[in-house]
């Protein structure tokens, strides 16, 4: 895995625990700290899924360059045939 997404997973996890305990910590009542708790899952949720389809997005757009790059099976024949 990329080191900078290592980095990213690492940096948004450690954000959310550090929001948990601060909504932990912050004097609410039951059903505020419920709510507050429901949307920020809500929002972490939203944030992993547009981060993996970006992973997604990026790692089709790096497979389709090395595919590209890479000469055919036909083009390898016809170039080992006229040598």
């Amino acid at each position: 895995m990329n080191d900078i997404i290592k980095s990213t997973l690492l940096f948004a996890g450690g954000a959310a625990v550090g929001a948990a305990i601060a909504l932990l910590l912050a004097p609410q009542t039951g059903a505020e700290l419920r709510e507050e708790l429901r949307k920020r899952a809500e929002e972490a949720n939203e944030k992993a899924k547009q981060f993996a389809e970006e992973a997604q997005r990026r790692i089709e757009e790096m497979a389709a360059e090395a595919t590209a790059e890479q000469p055919s099976q036909a083009e390898a024949e016809t170039q080992e045939a006229e040598a």
